[in-house]
């Protein structure tokens, strides 16, 4: 009964953790600004739900395994004389009753006693603590995210600059007869979609930062300013380790963790019916159906660390690929910068027009903001790199 308390408790905090449901109290709770060093903070410090899943862990923590099985026991010698003293007085009708509250108590006495339940807490503890992570890695996500749509509308700001300059460029050459008002039209019906993919790419950045600002504790206003990532050196993968690494993050796996425990329960099980059909209180296929599910829970484990060192090497391979990515996307910003060089140079000299000019100074700009792209997606291989070593989260 206990355990099974346990596990429901887990699970409807699992369903609490990504409720979105939160209670605001006073303008204390709006924030205007928000940093990527203090965003795993906020949200472990106000998130509603992961406060929520803290308190159900210190009240998991709290129990005293010790005092329960003394209690445990002591009902159990009570039930025992009260046992007896039914039987002597004849009143059988009720010692079944009796049997069967004793059964269960000293199932849980038992299970005390071999450190099953507190195994068993360990392990919903485990997998509150695992829910508490995803919460922080959600945030995390989303926050690079919404910095990544906001470089995305300042592209697509530029881009819409670069259509009304062509509409004008346009204009000017129809005066002369050079282009027709078809191609005029083309012209001004993507400038109308790109306003339109720029307001709805605006508004979808209103709706993360509404999110967000649930996870960290605030009012869902969708009004608030990200900082910028931190900084990268660009060889923070310098001292990785693979092999330690995986070994820390299987370590930290609750997923892994949780799979053992089951392959434990089976074996346990299976040894269980064995003995059991050696006294002759089991039936064959009853032992044979405890085995193939001890040999499944093994397969099941096994496949368990496969797709865990899968999804750990893809990470660890992300990490130089990004990189890569990101030197190749530096490189064309420095070869831009040389073209606008050439170009300042020829519009002064009155070899281009100021719109060519301003053509290589967006094509500048277009690069630096896929360099700075590449460099976020290196950072968030990094950080998913460094959640799998701290939390054993791969996914």
């Amino acid at each position: 009964m206990i355990k099974k308390t346990l596990f429901l408790l887990f699970g409807s905090l699992i369903i609490l953790s990504f409720a979105s449901n939160v209670a605001f109290a006073t303008d204390d709770n709006i924030a205007d600004v928000i940093t990527w060093e203090d965003l795993e903070e906020q949200i472990r410090r106000d998130n509603l739900s992961s406060k929520a899943l803290e308190e159900n862990i210190n009240s998991i923590e709290t129990i005293d395994y010790t005092n329960m099985y003394y209690s445990l026991r002591n009902q159990l010698n009570q039930l025992s004389t009260a046992q007896d003293f039914l039987v002597l007085t004849g009143q059988t009708e009720n010692v079944l009753a009796l049997s069967q509250t004793s059964t269960s108590l000293r199932t849980t006495y038992e299970d005390i006693r071999d450190g099953k339940l507190q195994r068993d807490s360990e392990n919903v503890i485990n997998q509150l603590r695992d829910a508490q992570n995803q919460v922080v890695l959600a945030g995390q996500s989303l926050y690079i995210n919404i910095l990544s749509m906001e470089r995305s509308v300042a592209d697509g700001n530029r881009g819409l600059q670069a259509l009304e300059r062509g509409l004008a460029e346009l204009y000017l050459r129809k005066k002369f007869g050079q282009v027709s008002d078809s191609v005029i039209e083309d012209m001004q019906k993507s400038k109308a979609d790109a306003i339109n993919n720029l307001k709805t790419l605006q508004n979808s950045i209103a709706s993360c930062k509404a999110q967000l600002q649930l996870l960290i504790g605030c009012e869902p206003t969708g009004k608030i300013e990200l900082g910028a990532l931190p900084d990268l050196s660009g060889d923070e993968d310098a001292n990785f380790n693979y092999e330690e690494d995986l070994s820390l993050a299987k370590e930290k796996s609750s997923t892994l963790k949780n799979a053992k425990l089951s392959l434990e329960k089976a074996k346990e099980s299976f040894e269980e019916s064995e003995d059991s059909y050696v006294s002759g209180n089991l039936l064959g296929y009853q032992r044979d159906s405890a085995k193939y599910t001890y040999e499944a829970e093994k397969l099941n484990y096994e496949s368990a660390v496969q797709n865990f060192e899968y999804s750990f090497n893809e990470i660890y391979r992300s990490v130089s690929s990004f990189k890569q990515i990101w030197k190749n996307k530096l490189e064309a910003v420095a070869y831009n910068e040389r073209l606008v060089g050439i170009a300042e140079t020829s519009y002064n000299l009155g070899r281009i027009s100021y719109f060519q000019l301003l053509s290589a100074r967006d094509a500048l700009e277009n690069a630096k903001s896929e360099a700075l792209a590449a460099q976020s997606d290196t950072f968030s291989a990094l950080n998913k790199y460094d959640a799998a070593i701290k939390y054993g989260i791969v996914s």
